[in-house]
């Protein structure tokens, strides 16, 4: 089973509706796959969705409910500050970053550009269109 962890950025351009963000849900809508996120995706995705995109808090929570969520602990934090002094990372990537490599997922699914090049450097696959 294929494991793909959401970024913020294609969970909140999907729900806006963003032609690209949902070309790449409708491609991996597939029951034997499983989706993942972390506190930081739940958070910055609740938080723009309900105040920016207006949503109601029970469509986010909705939403939110099908996704796994991978804990933060201090093995993450850890890599994820590698990360941050090593490519400059921002600590919210850093942590998205650090939670892929560390529960072994098999595809970051992100429309951030920031993670491109450090994706490659991990050996992480990143799908982005």
């Amino acid at each position: 089973m294929k494991k793909y962890f959401f970024d913020s950025s294609l969970i909140i351009e999907f729900t806006k509706g963003n032609p690209k963000a949902v070309a790449i849900v409708q491609k991996l809508n597939i029951p034997s796959f499983q989706f993942f996120i972390n506190p930081i995706v739940f958070s910055e995705v609740t938080y723009i969705l309900m105040r920016e995109v207006k949503l109601d808090m029970s469509l986010v929570i909705k939403a939110i409910q099908t996704f796994k969520i991978l804990n933060i602990d201090e093995k993450t934090v850890n890599l994820a500050i590698e990360y941050i002094s090593q490519y400059k990372f921002r600590p919210n990537d850093a942590l998205i970053l650090a939670s892929c490599k560390l529960h072994n997922l098999d595809y970051l699914v992100s429309l951030d550009s920031d993670f491109h090049t450090i994706c490659k450097a991990e050996n992480i696959n990143l799908i982005n269109s």
